[in-house]
């Protein structure tokens, strides 16, 4: 496989970004394209593990409705679906924690998802990296 850039995690204030920008005809490429259902329940259960309960988190649909919800009513049985996917499917979609202190962008033209902030990054990267064909998580900054 070869990769455009490696999933990497680059420093920033509060927090790093879990990247992965995928060359086309990347097999992780397919990968997600075949089963983004996978990735998408991975970024979930971490956003919703970091924000806890009452917490709320935004989804942000660049030109097109946003939301403020609870992800522990949301996406279970019986419960509505999440209001958005994590997973970039044409637009930019972004969630964030209510203090910005974690969350995710999805870019859809560079085909990346980034995770910020340390606390998504520890519930998640592990599991992101496994779903994208990564058996070993990127290096801390």
């Amino acid at each position: 496989m070869k990769r455009k850039a490696p999933l990497a995690q680059v420093g920033g204030h509060q927090g790093a970004c879990l990247v992965g920008q995928l060359e086309p005809g990347d097999a992780s490429r397919r990968l997600c394209y075949e089963s983004p259902v996978r990735l998408v329940e991975v970024v979930e259960q971490g956003l919703a593990s970091c924000v806890g309960s009452p917490g709320t988190l935004f989804a942000l649909d660049w030109q097109h409705t946003s939301y403020r919800f609870a992800p522990q009513e949301a996406g279970g049985p019986g419960q509505a679906a999440w209001p958005l996917s994590p997973y970039p499917d044409g637009d930019y979609y972004i969630f964030l924690s209510e203090g910005f202190r974690f969350g995710s962008f999805g870019h859809p033209w560079e085909e990346s998802l980034c995770l910020f902030g340390e606390e998504l990054l520890d519930a998640a990267s592990t599991e992101v990296n496994e779903v994208l064909g990564r058996s070993a998580g990127p290096a801390r900054q």
